[in-house]
């Protein structure tokens, strides 16, 4: 079979640099193949980052108009629940979707017990380990999976601020109880660490 690398002129014409030999076309698939894997990761990575500045970006805007707010709407409050909700279920579901795709692609392409694979699973562990941020939505990813919604509480606090103007507080709480009781997949080392943490857990 003729291989050979070439461009298109501005005529249209396949213009010939290059005839390849077998190993040459056989290096610059494989070549190819792991860049087309290496964007494919980076995809996923900035996919899991948008998510998550999208979500901040919200919580932002809904702290902004709460500190324009003199009063609190029930409606407005409704709406803004269902979308934090909606930010952190796209952000869990990327954050774990980059994971294990990750996982996936080492294990089929240098094997289950290749020390690839070995070294992906101990730099996740350390993370587990050494990081309460990380662990937690690790497991909160499967609580809102399976049982839960991620934000319940929306709390709007009227305040008055040092020039005696009004303003509305804004916080989102995740209930300890209920994460404790509507959930057993958390594992011992992340039940310890919620039930540790107090009633009312603000996540901004």
């Amino acid at each position: 079979m003729y291989r050979s690398i070439g461009f298109q002129n501005q005529d249209k014409t396949l213009e010939v640099i290059k005839e390849l030999m077998d190993n040459e076309y056989s290096e610059i698939r494989n070549s190819l193949h792991i860049i087309g894997q290496h964007y494919y990761n980076y995809l996923l990575y900035k996919i899991a980052l948008e998510n998550y500045n999208v979500l901040m970006s919200f919580i932002s805007l809904c702290e902004k108009e709460s500190e324009k707010s003199k009063k609190i709407d029930s409606k407005v409050e409704s709406n803004q629940i269902i979308n934090v909700n909606r930010h952190i279920l796209n952000f869990l579901s990327a954050f774990r979707t980059f994971l294990d795709h990750h996982e996936t692609r080492l294990k089929r392409s240098f094997g289950k017990k290749s020390d690839q694979v070995s070294e992906f699973k101990q730099a996740t562990s350390k993370l587990f380990d050494d990081n309460l941020s990380y662990r937690f939505i690790s497991k909160f990813r499967n609580y809102c999976q399976h049982c839960g919604i991620p934000v319940s509480t929306l709390k709007k606090t009227l305040k008055t601020d040092k020039n005696l103007q009004n303003y509305t507080e804004l916080i989102f709480e995740l209930d300890r109880e209920h994460l404790l009781t509507d959930f057993d997949g958390w594992g011992a080392i992340v039940t310890k660490d919620i039930q540790g943490l107090p009633q009312k857990i603000c996540l901004w």
